[in-house]
């Protein structure tokens, strides 16, 4: 591969083999790449790219183990806090800023609430993998003005904590956000 098609994965370890599959040539790291390339592509890596590092690729995209509705961090919690009907993931351009870059596809199902995080984010993942495999088969068919707008509120993992305060609420909404945000259980304050 030149230095002019380079392409890099950033990705978790457990996703390796399923991208060396359909992206045999790339490159694949937990780590934000050094210098400069072709194509950088985020799969479920958690990790912010800042745009020092942006600037030196032609292209930057980023599938998001959620759909247009829950832009941002956690977003399988805040399904949960949702009680979402649908559920999906989301292929967009980075910007700088988090989930901002204009969106060229997304795959959305139809969920049955009530779920739990780690069950939207099975099907989070699942909709990123099969959005990914699709657009491995033709990368150059996608279009970056779909039409498809990003909706729903972009969340923090500060917007999340403050969630876990839950001094002077009925029971009915501590019992909702316990459900939503089970895992941060070390942050939950109540009265």
């Amino acid at each position: 591969m030149t230095k002019d098609k380079r392409t890099v994965v950033l990705t978790k370890e457990r996703h390796y083999k399923f991208i060396k599959k359909l992206l045999p040539d790339s490159e694949v790291t937990e780590d934000l790449p050094q210098g400069e390339g072709w194509k950088l592509i985020c799969f479920g890596s958690g990790i912010i790219v800042p745009e020092k590092t942006l600037q030196w690729w032609d292209e930057a995209i980023n599938f998001h183990a959620a759909p247009p509705l829950f832009p941002g961090r956690d977003p399988h919690h805040w399904a949960v806090y949702n009680s979402a009907t649908v559920y999906g993931s989301t292929v967009h351009a980075m910007y700088p800023a988090v989930d901002e870059g204009p969106i060229c596809g997304q795959l959305i199902l139809g969920t049955t609430p009530p779920l739990t995080p780690n069950e939207y984010k099975v099907i989070g993942e699942t909709a990123m993998y099969s959005l990914f495999t699709a657009w491995c088969s033709r990368p150059t068919d996608y279009s970056f003005k779909s039409g498809i707008e990003w909706v729903g509120k972009k969340r923090s993992r500060k917007d999340l904590l403050n969630m876990c305060n839950m001094i002077g609420l009925d029971n009915e909404e501590k019992v909702r956000r316990k459900r939503a945000f089970v895992g941060f259980d070390q942050h939950f304050i109540e009265d």
